[in-house]
């Protein structure tokens, strides 16, 4: 049985997307550091790192979680509109954490599993909430979080009225 304020979803309903995958080149990498002004040495400096830490510059999480919902929302949006479901606007993201870094060369994915559609006071609107993974090309998990989005609900088949 769903909360009394969350939309009831059919029994036994899976909605699963994995995003493409997007290397994170030097480019991106130097780009994203500049525009969210991350100046520290651990994201600018690659020779200090190397001496410091024995590895690699590592990306800032903010530019983690940029980079991850410009893959994840393309990915889940047709499937979505199949279901009746048309996405608005991001509402905000919950539980944010980083569980490994992530380093310039590495290709990225993200794994979208619907949790579910809060109601709102609008009968035609919902935030639907996603529980994200964004993972790299070895598996290594960099970043889980809840992400929310406002969505019309207008015609989607919700409350068991038909499949979603």
């Amino acid at each position: 049985m769903s909360e009394p304020d969350t939309f009831v979803l059919p029994d036994g309903f899976v909605f699963t997307v994995r995003s493409v995958g997007r290397t994170i080149t030097e480019g991106d990498f130097s780009a994203m550091t500049n525009l969210t002004w991350t100046f520290e040495e651990i994201h600018t400096n690659r020779i200090h790192v190397e001496q410091t830490m024995h590895h690699e510059r590592m990306l800032a999480g903010a530019c983690i979680v940029a980079f991850a919902l410009g893959i994840a929302t393309p990915a889940i949006k047709p499937p979505l509109k199949e279901r009746g479901v048309r996405l608005i606007a991001l509402v905000g993201y919950e539980g944010i954490r980083f569980r490994s870094p992530l380093f310039p060369g590495d290709t990225i994915y993200v794994d979208s599993a619907l949790l579910r559609i809060l109601r709102t006071s609008k009968s035609d609107r919902g935030v639907i909430c996603f529980h994200d993974a964004v993972s790299d090309h070895e598996g290594r998990v960099i970043a889980e979080y809840e992400r929310r989005a406002l969505c019309d609900v207008s015609v989607a088949r919700l409350d068991g009225r038909s499949t979603l």
